[in-house]
């Protein structure tokens, strides 16, 4: 599980996509240490902005990790396979977030070589973008447009239930949030792209420009390897 793209532009096995630099760290996760990222958080960290605040950083470099000697990979940042994987598909993980993540699990196999119709389907790739972000960002919003919170984008979520709509002005409330209009809503009220997400694609200087992150989207991603 993460945040990322589904429309990652490729010529054969190579990442051919101007938003992206192929020549970022994080395509080699191997070569990265911990300790260089939790350097590199704490010199963004602002302790007076709480939007800024890092549950990468705080767990990372806490106590409790480092005493009970829990692995953490910087490996597991980011998902690109441009050969056995969908070569559209980019994901970036928080590091912190252990268990978005894993592999060669005996009851994945068993679903998902049996739970198609038809045996052509079994164990095939697949990508499912999500409506809403993940825990702990699941209800948090963010105008697509400019990357800024929405705080009450989940009133808006609300307002357009069929049983609540007649109560609300929907326009009314969408220009409220910061929006033209509903039309405008619906189209760039998006779940929010973690900070942590974003600091990672910093790190490892991923993007070629700051806009980059703002299409990011949550998403499932299963792949064979």
């Amino acid at each position: 599980m993460g945040y990322g793209l589904t429309d990652v532009k490729t010529r054969e096995y190579r990442i051919a996509d101007g938003r992206i630099n192929r020549n970022s760290k994080l395509f080699n996760g191997y070569d990265l240490e911990i300790g260089d990222y939790i350097s590199y958080l704490e010199s963004k960290f602002d302790k007076s902005n709480f939007d800024t605040y890092s549950l990468d950083l705080s767990i990372l470099s806490s106590k409790d990790t480092k005493e009970n000697n829990r692995k953490y990979s910087m490996r597991e940042g980011l998902f690109w396979n441009g050969e056995y994987g969908m070569k559209n598909v980019l994901v970036l993980k928080p590091i912190c977030c252990d268990d978005w993540y894993r592999y060669d699990d005996s009851i994945d196999y068993v679903e998902e070589t049996y739970k198609w119709s038809s045996d052509k389907d079994a164990q095939s790739n697949h990508v499912r973008v999500l409506k809403y972000g993940l825990y702990p960002w699941s209800g948090t919003f963010m105008n697509a447009k400019e990357g800024e919170r929405v705080r009450e984008g989940i009133d808006f979520i609300h307002a357009k239930r069929p049983n609540l709509r007649p109560f609300y002005n929907v326009d009314e409330l969408a220009q409220k949030l910061g929006f033209e209009n509903e039309a405008d809503a619906d189209l760039n009220l998006v779940p929010l792209v973690p900070y942590e997400i974003r600091s990672l694609a910093e790190y490892g200087n991923l993007f070629t420009n700051d806009e980059v992150w703002r299409q990011l989207r949550p998403m499932i991603y299963t792949y064979w390897s």
